[in-house]
């Protein structure tokens, strides 16, 4: 994806931490471009991102946003 996730927003309510995610309209339009199957990993892949920022997930360095999410050839952007 050429455009960034967004945030991932922390919701604090005392109870596991979880996030809401905010895509950001340049990423919508790259996932309405892939196929199928890949928008659909990549959505899956965010939906558990915010359970718990599970994924393969990697700080980035000297690199903002500051976090990539792998989901299979493709790498999604984002900020806590």
């Amino acid at each position: 994806m050429g455009g960034r996730a967004g945030l991932c927003l922390p919701e604090h309510d005392g109870g596991s931490p979880m996030c809401t995610v905010e895509l950001k309209p340049r990423a919508i339009k790259d996932m309405r471009n892939l196929q199928r199957q890949d928008s659909s990993r990549i959505v899956d892949a965010l939906e558990r991102l915010q359970l718990d920022l599970a994924g393969d997930v990697k700080k980035l360095t000297n690199f903002t946003p500051e976090y990539r999410l792998r989901v299979g050839q493709f790498r999604v952007l984002f900020e806590i």
